[in-house]
């Protein structure tokens, strides 16, 4: 049984170490990304319901994109002091 058990642990490291499950954000990032998003969103919504100019629009593409990076950027900072700690 002891075999069996080390296996089933190797194969779960392995999935745990893909790519894409490493930078996974976690609830904390996805909360952040969801009030970025929706703040974009309602400055897209509320500028097409009102018939405001389109620079609104760009704006909120601006908003999305600058949202988005300063997540980017302070995910992979406590990615990288995750892994100096160790």
């Amino acid at each position: 049984m002891s075999n069996k058990r080390k296996q089933i642990e190797s194969q779960r490291l392995a999935i745990a170490n893909r790519w894409y499950w490493r930078w996974l954000p976690n609830r904390n990032w996805q909360a952040i990304m969801f009030v970025g998003f929706g703040t974009a969103a309602m400055i897209l919504l509320v500028s097409w319901a009102r018939g405001l100019p389109s620079d609104l629009n760009i704006r909120a593409a601006v908003v999305a994109i600058l949202w988005l990076l300063f997540t980017a950027l302070v995910y992979a900072r406590d990615r990288a002091l995750a892994q100096l700690s160790r």
